[in-house]
């Protein structure tokens, strides 16, 4: 990839069909800058909604950020990240953590 940045979006909906009652949504915004010797800093938050929920109970728009690192082992290469993100909307009556933690791990073949 061309330069230091990464940047691109995830987004869809679900509907219903044949009787079943679903309208989700699903938006991640992902955002990299990517450093020399594998290093870089990311922000991808996982934003939902569930349009059928009442309007206190429908969103999750969470805020965050963490870093990461690109590294061979052999000739396998992994990417290892953590992201901390607070919930700056989240649904009112259904218990919600306010911060939560994201550790990810992944070969890339």
């Amino acid at each position: 990839m061309p330069g230091h940045w990464v940047v691109g979006v995830l987004a869809n909906n679900i509907w219903s069909v044949a009787g079943a009652n679903a309208n989700t949504f699903l938006l991640q915004h992902f955002v990299n800058y990517n450093f020399s010797h594998g290093w870089y800093v990311t922000s991808a938050p996982i934003i939902t909604a569930d349009w059928t929920a009442p309007s206190s109970d429908r969103r999750l728009v969470p805020f965050g950020a963490g870093f990461g690192k690109l590294q061979r082992f052999g000739k396998l290469p992994f990417s290892f990240n953590a992201q901390a993100f607070f919930s700056a909307v989240h649904p009112d009556h259904q218990p919600y953590p306010s911060w939560t933690l994201r550790l990810v791990a992944t070969v890339i073949l």
